[in-house]
């Protein structure tokens, strides 16, 4: 008999049912190891006497063994049949770990393609990530300096009304480019994460449409554009999805359009809801401009994030070019087409198809003729940074309410607990606090035993404004969320 081990599992034999067993269900090899056996011929009994011999070749272990019986019955013959047998065993051996070797050089080159790829997909990411930093350092920085400069004039000037209000209005400019910026690079991540796919809802096409024409025309007022609806057949009006999407694929679009046409300059908008031959109810979004147009050339790369070809850098009005990044990627995140048409000098046209789902909207409740006075509500306000707690307090004391200020969730416990039941009417909490973040504080209220105190509503007011943020809200008890900056 011959075995070909690794130690602990036979990996050859020249009796077939042996493959692949342990070592230690192997009786003659057992036998031989504990006999001390080696390179020289070793008795050994099992049922029957056996002749043993053991080598070692790396990590492998070759076993020889041969019945006493008949290697005496025919000693010359015998002894020419074990050294057969032992150096036919060596030759498979060896062929084994030829074949072993090559196996393992394979291995090693594919696991070196592997990491020379790995390599390369790091290089590209971090030279992303180098060229977005670069990006976004100077289009942060700029609407940053607009800011502060215009606080620095009206603090120069504080009793030229009219140029304290010039300033403001710039600086609020700044500020809403800035969260636009912001807006669009979590828009970015959340298609690239598909975070937000599954979230829809009942809406009005005409609604959403009417506030996006509303804000291009205040847009293109500024510039000394004229914006034009030449059509809005909405068959289908009322639909399901997420109008986010809607709203930023016209918000872009359009507001390209203006960005990039000159004083007196015409943007044309036209809408439809449709079946179409396939059975699919489609929304087509046309966009129609006599402006500075786009190159052949950079119309192959116009998709990509913070492609510009005619960037304004005196002010915020050239953007950071995300926008038709972001539109690319919820037309395609939707499976619908853009189509484009442009030439310098002779402006753009784009043409936008987008599946869309109709359904059936219920009456909205009937509004009452006089909504309730927040007069003399009170409000707990847990906020750790002063500024917005300051902030936030100003606005609400505005609005007639009466307002209590908290550091921290444990902070805000304590004083709920100490208050008398229904004091408060509501607390705003934010979720980044030190000692107890708003979601701890949360969940220890909702188990209050004072059930009144318990049920208390919860509006989140927090900077986080991802999707699964809000989840989290809610998850913890909490009934609204507002997202910062807050919008006065």
């Amino acid at each position: 008999y011959a075995y070909i081990t690794d130690g602990e599992t036979v990996i050859g034999s020249s009796n077939e049912t042996q493959h692949g067993k342990p070592v230690s269900q192997v009786a003659l090899i057992c036998a031989l190891d504990e006999a001390g056996g080696g390179s020289t011929m070793t008795r050994i009994n099992t049922n029957e006497a056996f002749l043993g011999v053991r080598g070692l070749y790396r990590d492998y272990r070759l076993y020889v063994f041969m019945a006493e019986s008949y290697v005496f019955a025919r000693s010359r013959n015998a002894v020419i049949a074990v050294f057969g047998v032992y150096a036919a065993a060596v030759v498979v051996m060896l062929l084994l770990l030829m074949g072993a070797d090559q196996e393992r050089k394979r291995r090693e080159k594919i696991y070196q393609r592997q990491l020379e790829a790995e390599v390369q997909r790091a290089t590209a990411a971090d030279r992303s990530k180098t060229d977005f930093l670069r990006s976004m350092s100077h289009d942060i920085r700029t609407p940053i300096n607009i800011i502060m400069g215009m606080l620095e004039i009206i603090g120069r000037s504080p009793d030229d009304r009219e140029r304290v209000q010039d300033c403001r209005e710039k600086a609020q400019t700044a500020a809403r480019y800035l969260l636009a910026l912001v807006n669009d690079v979590l828009t970015l991540n959340r298609l690239s994460r598909k975070e937000t796919a599954s979230v829809t809802m009942p809406y009005r096409l005409s609604t959403e449409l009417d506030e996006v024409m509303l804000l291009a025309r205040a847009q293109a007022e500024a510039k000394g554009v004229t914006v034009k609806t030449e059509e809005m057949a909405l068959e289908y009006d009322e639909l399901q999805g997420n109008p986010l999407y809607l709203r930023q694929i016209g918000q872009n679009i359009i507001g390209n359009a203006i960005k990039y046409s000159f004083p007196g300059g015409e943007v044309r908008c036209r809408f439809r809801t449709a079946y179409d031959a396939d059975g699919i109810c489609r929304l087509t979004f046309i966009c129609e401009d006599d402006g500075v147009g786009m190159s052949e050339e950079f119309q192959k790369h116009m998709f990509e994030a913070f492609a510009q070809e005619n960037p304004v850098r005196d002010d915020t009005a050239g953007g950071v070019g995300l926008g038709l990044a972001v539109v690319k990627r919820i037309v395609d995140e939707h499976g619908g087409t853009i189509r484009v048409d442009s030439a310098p000098g002779e402006g753009t046209r784009f043409e936008i198809s987008m599946p869309v789902t109709p359904c059936a909207i219920p009456e909205p409740a009937a509004i009452p003729a006089a909504l309730p006075s927040l007069t003399g509500c009170r409000i707990l306000v847990a906020e750790d940074n002063d500024l917005n707690a300051e902030i936030a307090m100003t606005i609400l004391a505005g609005a007639g309410m009466e307002v209590d200020h908290a550091a921290d969730g444990i902070q805000c416990i304590d004083m709920l607990e100490k208050a008398e039941p229904e004091y408060y009417d509501l607390i705003l909490m934010d979720i980044q606090m030190p000692n107890m973040d708003g979601y701890k504080a949360t969940r220890a209220i909702r188990r209050f035993s004072d059930k009144k105190k318990a049920g208390i509503p919860i509006v989140a007011m927090t900077a986080n404004a991802f999707q699964d943020d809000i989840r989290d809200c809610i998850d913890a008890g909490m009934n609204a969320h507002i997202a910062k900056p807050i919008d006065v």
